[in-house]
């Protein structure tokens, strides 16, 4: 990080003693840390404030103590640190801060040495990274001055699916198992008729045997005819006449 920072605003530095800075302006300010803060201030592009580098300050030691887990727990690491970035596109404000200049010096091994499934894995890692390293390199480094961490190509589209290889093994596999699954069906078709000819056939119908007669239906006794309509006039007429001649 204070590398970084050196390199940047290197115009303004006098001397840089037993960690004392003098610069060119004549301000002298002992020790790294207030030097580099002092340092970031004449940067055009790092925010400074009392406020911001305040948080700074209290940011610092857990970025060194991710900076030294980072060596020996790096997925772990590199996970929470994913998941703290999730909703932030800097560390502690709103603007590029030397907070974010010392996370982006801690990931830069790391990030160096993951492919490109490895970075997608880690996404809000990885696009914030490639966010700082711009902001380093070409946005707030108008002189083109040499950084001394190298940038890092980075392509953010997720990564393709690699595409099957063919194996003959595994199709001769898939047909031996269609082919034991015919096996299986006509086996078992072959033996439910076996078992379906094996048993016995109901007895035939005997020829010799006389069928029984139908039963004839008695005839139905037949009823009288009614008299026609003329021949019952004739006799009523005639019995009339009798009748009348006995009378008389």
């Amino acid at each position: 990080m204070s590398s970084i920072v050196f390199a940047l605003a290197r115009k303004h530095i006098a001397s840089f003693e037993n960690a004392v800075l003098t610069t060119t302006e004549g301000v002298r300010v002992n020790g790294m840390l207030p030097a580099t803060i002092h340092l970031a201030s004449l940067v055009k592009g790092i925010a400074t404030s009392p406020e911001i580098d305040a948080a700074v300050q209290q940011w610092i030691p857990t970025a060194e103590d991710l900076s030294r887990q980072l060596s020996t727990a790096r997925d772990d690491v590199l996970s929470n640190i994913n998941a703290m970035l999730a909703e932030k596109t800097f560390v502690v404000s709103n603007k590029l801060t030397l907070a974010d200049l010392f996370l982006y010096s801690s990931l830069h091994t790391p990030i160096a040495h993951l492919n490109s499934n490895q970075r997608f894995q880690i996404p809000h890692v990885t696009r914030y990274f490639d966010l700082i390293q711009n902001l380093v390199h070409f946005h707030i480094n108008p002189s083109k001055v040499q950084i001394p961490l190298k940038f890092i190509d980075i392509d953010l589209n997720a990564p393709e699916d690699p595409k099957p290889q063919f194996n003959p093994e595994d199709k001769k596999k898939k047909n031996n198992k269609a082919e034991a699954v015919t096996e299986n069906k006509e086996n078992a078709n072959a033996e439910k008729k076996k078992q379906k000819d094996a048993q016995p056939a109901a007895p035939a119908a005997d020829a010799s045997k006389p069928k029984e007669a139908k039963k004839e239906k008695a005839p139905k006794e037949a009823k009288p005819a009614s008299p026609a309509p003329g021949n019952f006039f004739s006799f009523h007429l005639i019995s009339h006449f009798l009748y009348s001649f006995v009378l008389f």
